[in-house]
Formats: structure tokens, C-alpha cells, sequence
């Protein structure tokens, strides 16, 4: 299975975690390094070369939550994956287990 910040992965995430919102968003490198992760070459496979910024997934939780957005980058996602057995179902209990509140 091939993991990586993209459309189909958000769709995945809307299909298995109904209740939050995500979003693909281009991030420029400054707000990167302030919302996602410091060290922006651990996920120069986010970068778009086209624009010069990068890719990460928002997730919005519900209002009643009172949580600030969080964003995932494809690295996060090979993390999960490892953690998991290969398998798509095990992958995306994984997936839950991360990102809810």
C-alpha cells in the first residue's frame, strides 16, 4: 500500500472519521515551520516544486472540541502504516487512533 498526503488518502479519512473535516492544503515554508513541523527537510516528499510550498492535510475537529487544527504530512503517514499490520482495515483503526481527541 502506497501512503502519501493526496486526495484519495482524504477521502479515506472523511470515510472513516466522519465527524472531522479535512482538507489538502498548500502550507508556504514559514507557515510550515510555525503549524506543521520545524525542520522542513524531513518532509521535502510534502514539497511542490510547481508552487514552492508544501503539502500536509488539515484536520478540523468539531467546535464542541475546542481543539486547534491539526495537520498531517505524509511522514506521519508512513508512521502509521508501520505501526500497522499491512492491512487497509488495521491501517486506518491506526489512522483513528492518531488523530482523534
Amino acid at each position: 500500500m502506497f501512503v502519501k498526503v493526496s486526495n484519495p488518502m482524504i477521502k479515506v479519512m472523511k470515510k472513516a472519521m466522519p465527524t472531522y473535516k479535512f482538507n489538502l492544503v498548500l502550507l508556504s515554508p514559514d507557515d510550515y515551520k510555525l503549524k506543521v513541523d520545524y525542520d522542513l527537510f524531513r518532509n521535502e516528499s510534502d514539497f511542490n516544486w510547481d508552487q514552492h510550498k508544501f503539502k500536509a492535510v488539515q484536520v478540523r475537529y468539531p467546535d464542541t472540541y475546542y481543539a486547534l487544527p491539526r495537520y498531517v504530512t505524509t511522514r506521519d503517514l508512513h508512521r502509521i502504516y508501520k505501526n500497522s499490520d499491512g492491512t487497509i482495515e488495521d491501517f486506518i483503526t491506526e489512522l483513528k487512533k492518531d488523530i482523534e481527541v
